[in-house]
């Protein structure tokens, strides 16, 4: 992310808010790309990374979603889960 902020996670941990790219050059897909491996990184087993809510969007339904799937996350009634490996 060169140093600039792409995410918060809420301190509870299930709500996430973006900080998409301006109009610096960055590659929006990259920038996703790079939020989802680094929430993957921070799950671990038996300290899971549970999303409900990205944005103002159900978790499943965020255009994140795609990436963070990609990384190990699975959908759940609940929201995107990843338990760690």
């Amino acid at each position: 992310a060169q140093g600039r902020p792409i995410g918060y996670l809420g301190r509870t941990g299930r709500q996430l808010l973006t900080f998409p790219p301006r109009e610096d050059g960055a590659d929006p897909l990259a920038t996703r790309r790079d939020l989802a491996a680094m929430l993957a990184q921070l799950a671990q087993p038996g300290r899971p990374v549970w999303l409900q809510r990205i944005d103002a969007d159900v978790a499943h339904e965020s255009p994140l979603a795609t990436e963070l799937l990609a990384t190990g996350f699975m959908t759940t009634h609940r929201g995107l889960l990843h338990r760690g490996r």
